[in-house]
C-alpha cells in the first residue's frame, strides 16, 4: 500500500480547531509520513494525483514542483 500526499507531514485532524484558533504550533504536532510509513509498513510517495486508470489499476502523478 502506498500513501501519496503533496506534503511530507500532516496535523492530526482533531487538533485543527486549535490550529484555527491560533493556540497550537503546528510544527510541534506534525506527523511525518516517512516515519509513519516505516513504523507501519506502508510506502510514502510525495506528489499530487493527476489521474486514475481504473482498468490498469494505475495512477498518474503531476510532475514535481521544483523547490526554489
Amino acid at each position: 500500500m502506498t500513501l501519496i500526499d503533496a506534503k511530507t507531514t500532516h496535523v492530526w485532524k482533531p487538533l485543527l480547531h486549535e490550529v484555527a484558533a491560533g493556540s497550537l504550533n503546528t510544527s510541534e504536532h506534525e506527523v511525518n509520513y516517512v516515519a509513519q510509513a516505516n513504523w507501519n509498513h506502508f510506502a510514502f510517495q510525495l506528489g499530487r494525483l493527476a489521474g486514475i486508470d481504473r482498468g490498469r489499476k494505475n495512477i498518474q502523478l503531476d510532475a514535481p514542483t521544483p523547490v526554489l
